[in-house]
Formats: C-alpha cells, structure tokens, sequence
C-alpha cells in the first residue's frame, strides 16, 4: 500500500526535517483530523487538501514528490512512497 509522507522542515537550509508525517493512503480521511496542529495549519494556508490525494492511489505510477514548496520560514514536501 502506497503512503503519504509530509515532511516539514524550519528552513530552506535544514537537511533534516522538523516534523514528519506518513499516512497510508487507506487511511488519509481519519488521518485527516490525526494531523499534528502546525502540519495541518502550513497545508490550510496554503490551500492544500490532502483528502483530494485520494486519487493518486488510483494511478500506480505516481510515485515521489509532487508538491514542494517554500516559505521564507519553512519548506514541506509531500510525496508519494
């Protein structure tokens, strides 16, 4: 089963994420509502809804990242395992 991974990070420079997050994609409504508050704050105001990545189990291909982006504060990614 494939997972969600979100990882964010303090800065642009940090090697090592400040938090982590994986979520099978089973679970990702449940998980939802599971989501640390800061992860789940930075995915709203950016207007990110991790319930529509749903739809990425359908194609069995997409597989790595498929959203990075920057703040002058923080950098998350979130991909596909």
């Amino acid at each position: 089963m494939k997972n969600l991974k979100i990882d964010v990070y303090k800065s642009k420079s940090e090697a090592k994420a400040e938090a982590s997050v994986i979520i099978p994609f089973g679970a990702i409504e449940v998980a939802m509502h599971l989501l640390p508050k800061r992860v789940r704050a930075i995915l709203e105001k950016e207007g990110i809804d991790i319930a529509r990545c749903k739809e990425l189990v359908k194609q069995e291909k997409v597989t790595g990242t498929i959203i990075e982006f920057e703040t002058p504060a923080e950098r998350m990614i979130i991909s596909v395992e």
